[in-house]
């Protein structure tokens, strides 16, 4: 990528297993967010991460990736990375991670989902760290203004929505009162 240097995934990070935490454990009222596979599943009063932290999704959301800004807790579910080398950004990392079909990795039998030693094999380009910010900036204004769009699209359909059906309705009204009028059988009127 680039001709930037790539390292194993294992000499770059530590990752880390979530913890079990049930929900009966679990308080609701906490302020730390607790990770599954696929997002924030619930509240707690005490992290297991620090942050920032990349969640990892094994089991069940396999592969899937969220990016924790605040210490958490992922529970057994998913993997963390939360302590980085300081020539690496750790939204760089999210961002290359993302960029892998990492559910490819998945281990089919009993207990399914994705051995952390194949994750340790994946091959990560480390550019200079000035041109991983720079990336990140980019592509974090490039998804901001995507997401601009995609809010300017839905609320355009849904101006648009209320507005041409009556106005097509009210046009074929007009269209067949002309024409009943037309033949004799009708008053034409607007």
């Amino acid at each position: 990528m680039n001709g930037w240097p790539t390292e194993p995934l294992r000499k770059l990070v530590d990752v880390n297993y979530g913890d079990s935490l049930p929900d009966r454990i679990r308080t609701s009222t906490g302020k730390v967010p607790v990770y599954g596979s696929n997002g924030i599943v619930g509240r707690h009063d005490r992290a297991i991460a620090s942050a920032p932290a990349i969640v990892i999704g094994r089991k069940g959301s396999i592969g899937a990736l969220n990016y924790a800004t605040e210490p958490s807790w992922p529970i057994d579910t998913a993997y963390y990375i939360d302590d980085f080398p300081e020539r690496l950004s750790p939204s760089w990392l999210f961002l290359f991670l993302s960029t892998l079909p990492l559910a490819h990795l998945k281990q089919e039998g009993p207990k399914a989902g994705i051995r952390r030693e194949d994750l340790y094999e994946l091959e990560i380009p480390v550019p200079p760290l000035p041109e991983q910010r720079r990336v990140v900036v980019r592509v974090d204004a490039l998804t901001s203004r995507a997401q601009e769009l995609r809010n300017l699209n839905a609320s355009l359909v849904e101006d648009a929505s209320p507005t041409y059906e009556p106005r097509a309705d009210q046009r074929l009204k007009q269209f067949a009162g002309v024409s009943l009028a037309l033949e004799g059988t009708a008053p034409i009127s607007t």
